[in-house]
């Protein structure tokens, strides 16, 4: 799906689909918590045309998780 534009977030979890929106996107995302929340999408794509903000807010609503992206880097932590 990523030749066609599009990020696979089915059957994953959620330190799997952090990393592949890191490499996707070319930023560097820190997750800060110790607890990760449970994934539970049978099947789903997101455009990686639609940028890393997009995506972020999309997985929020399916992802109990908040985010913070460090000024004048490339870093985004999750929280």
């Amino acid at each position: 799906l990523w030749a066609e534009g599009l990020l696979n977030i089915r059957s994953t979890s959620f330190e799997e689909l952090m990393k592949k929106v890191e490499k996707t996107f070319g930023t560097k995302i820190v997750i800060e918590r110790n607890d990760f929340p449970e994934l539970e999408v049978v099947r789903g794509k997101i455009p990686i045309s639609m940028g890393l903000d997009y995506t972020l807010r999309t997985l929020q609503g399916i992802i109990p998780f908040e985010y913070v992206e460090e000024n004048d880097t490339n870093v985004i932590r999750i929280l």
